[in-house]
This record gives C-alpha cells, structure tokens and sequence, in this order.
C-alpha cells in the first residue's frame, strides 16, 4: 500500500495489465474477501498462461511491452482505497523486472 500504514482490510482486489502495440491487455487477476485480511501477507500467485501474440502470429518481446502495471483495491470497515502500481515502463530507471 503505497503511502499508508493500514494493511488490515476486509476484501482485496487486483488486476494486472500488459499495454502493447497501444492494446491494454488484462493478464492476471485475483480478489480475496475475509475478515480481517492482512494485504501484506496475501500472496499474488502465479501466472499460468499462453505466450501473447501480434497481429502477425509472433510472440511479442519485452521491447514490444509499452507498460506493465497492477490496479490494487482495499476495502475495510470505514474506508476503502485503489492505486495504480507501475511495474514496468521502457527507459525508467527502475522497474520490478529489473
């Protein structure tokens, strides 16, 4: 959670998006609703899927990716939360991936 200290939260909610040849493509979901959850604890899983392809048939590369990044939403008793999380951008100093 970036900026805050309250990890406790009654449901989470996530999406991972890929963003290439200008399509914003979801990869990657998950949620989880609880009493009491502790976000820094939940795990994220694995992603098992096919390779993405262009228009053309052939996978794309890491050099094709324009962005990578997650929606992240909380939601507790008094108040609920959603960010953006970039996790990879060409020419950015530093990404997840690095």
């Amino acid at each position: 959670m970036k900026n805050g200290n309250k990890s406790i939260v009654d449901s989470s909610y996530f999406e991972t998006h890929v963003v290439f040849n200008n399509k914003d493509v979801v990869v990657h979901t998950g949620a989880v609703t609880s009493t009491g959850i502790d976000i820094t604890e939940e795990p994220t899983a694995a992603i098992e899927g096919g390779t993405y392809l262009k228009e053309n048939g052939t996978p794309i590369t890491l050099n094709e990716i324009n962005n990578i990044y997650m929606i992240v939403e909380w939601r507790g008793k008094s108040e609920s939360a959603k960010e953006r999380i970039d996790l990879y951008k060409p020419n950015k100093e530093q990404t997840f991936l690095d």
